[in-house]
């Protein structure tokens, strides 16, 4: 088996595996600051995965559904690292 398949379904394994943890933190409720910075982070985590495996789906060739995928994990990882960054920024106020 090739070294590159390899290291896509390891990664890709092991953001399957996070999912349900990074899920439960976005969809509980947050109350502190804390808590805030951890669902940013995870729903930038969440984007990051879909580009990722958008990536690896499109290796053929590109279709709709992986620039799809690959476009909406790029938007969602951007708006939770600015947001995330901005919480860090606002916190001294």
């Amino acid at each position: 088996m090739d070294t590159e398949i390899l290291v896509y379904r390891i990664v890709g394994l092991a953001f399957l595996i996070s999912l349900p943890v990074a899920l439960a933190f976005i969809v509980l409720p947050a109350r502190s600051q804390l808590r805030k910075r951890i669902r940013w982070g995870a729903v930038a985590f969440i984007g990051l995965g879909f580009l990722f495996v958008g990536m690896v789906a499109s290796w053929p060739g590109p279709n709709t559904i992986t620039l799809l995928m690959m476009f909406g994990g790029l938007v969602a990882f951007a708006t939770g690292s600015f947001c995330l960054t901005r919480s860090f920024c606002r916190s001294g106020q």
